[in-house]
């Protein structure tokens, strides 16, 4: 107990820093918070409060100088980012002065290349990743063996951590359209809605669609809403609160995510359907396909399993979400992170 509580100060003592940094707005993406809130319970986390970013890599320079461990995510993008030549060279030199302060690195690999494309700095801060990264995250089976090629060890696989929804009383079913099929979220072309919802089985099928989430790219939502605009498909473009999304879940029989691509790796919306009480559905690979081995998730490979799924009556078990639930939290994922960097030293 002694020895303990002395290593928990001493993790307390050291400081961290976690990027990208909040910014002005904060947060779009909740991961990001659920992560950081669950460091102040593990370290001395430096940027804790939300500020004026004028680029994130520079901030990341900053504190390169000040940190004692450091948690990266989605820096491989810095090629798709704003100004990106500028913020490559920032970011290169941040990490090096991290290794040169003999300073530690966690880089969590969301996906298996940025959703806007990659190019050569992408590939090239990629590269840079695996060879100092002290341990690399990703959050599917399928990508950490995918890095292990060129990481070794130290690529590990670690299950999207769960953070419990908020939910107000609001949350209810009264009121909320059932459907045979649900589909939320941010609305990007990777996701494959125009695609799945032009797919033949649905269109001279029967079963009820319903799309409920922000497009920021008009002619995709153009595209969405011509498609969806019968009494059996229906696209709403606006962003929902939790409380309607859960109750949308748990209205429908299915949570579809039809993503396109190579790209995806992971999904918190995957997470948050399962928290929240849907049944989730989605490609045979990545995180998907983790979860579908544990009893969480259905997976397809071509039209026909989705229309043998879509025929099925397969539901979670409440036990079953339940135990995941508490065998994920972001404080367990915290513990094993730190293990690993542990066992690194």
């Amino acid at each position: 107990m002694v020895l303990s509580t002395c290593y928990l100060v001493l993790r307390l003592m050291l400081k961290a820093y976690y990027f990208p940094s909040a910014g002005r707005i904060g947060y779009e993406n909740p991961y990001s918070q659920h992560f950081k809130d669950a460091l102040e319970g593990h370290y001395d986390v430096l940027y804790d409060r939300r500020r004026p970013t004028v680029l994130v890599t520079l901030s990341l320079l900053w504190y390169a100088f000040r940190a004692d461990v450091f948690f990266l995510n989605w820096l491989e993008n810095v090629g798709v980012m704003h100004v990106p030549h500028l913020q490559y060279i920032l970011a290169r030199v941040a990490l090096a002065i991290i290794k040169i302060r003999g300073k530690r690195m966690v880089w969590i690999l969301h996906n298996h290349m940025p959703h806007e494309g990659a190019n050569w700095m992408t590939r090239s801060m990629r590269k840079t990743l695996i060879r100092v990264a002290d341990v690399i995250v990703s959050h599917s089976q399928e990508a950490a063996d995918v890095l292990r090629g060129e990481a070794g060890a130290k690529s590990v696989y670690l299950c999207h951590p769960v953070a419990p929804v908020s939910l107000t009383e609001n949350a209810t079913l009264d009121n909320v359209p059932a459907a045979d099929i649900f589909i939320w979220g941010k609305i990007l072309p990777y996701k494959g809605i125009a695609e799945f919802l032009s797919w033949k089985y649905v269109q001279d099928g029967d079963c009820t669609v319903q799309v409920l989430g922000q497009c920021p790219d008009a002619k995709l939502a153009s595209m969405i809403g011509a498609i969806g605009s019968s009494q059996r498909i229906c696209y709403e473009n606006r962003k929902a609160s939790f409380d309607e999304i859960a109750a949308r879940c748990r209205s429908s029989r299915w949570v579809v995510f039809p993503y396109v691509g190579e790209c995806v790796s992971s999904s918190g919306a995957l997470i948050d359907t399962i928290v929240m009480g849907g049944n989730p559905v989605g490609p045979d690979r990545g995180a998907f396909r983790d979860l579908a081995a544990l009893g969480l998730c259905r997976t397809y490979r071509n039209d026909e399993e989705f229309a043998e799924i879509l025929s099925s009556d397969w539901r979670i078990s409440d036990e079953k979400r339940v135990a995941f639930m508490r065998k994920n939290s972001w404080d367990a994922f915290l513990d094993q992170v730190t293990e690993r960097l542990n066992t690194t030293v």
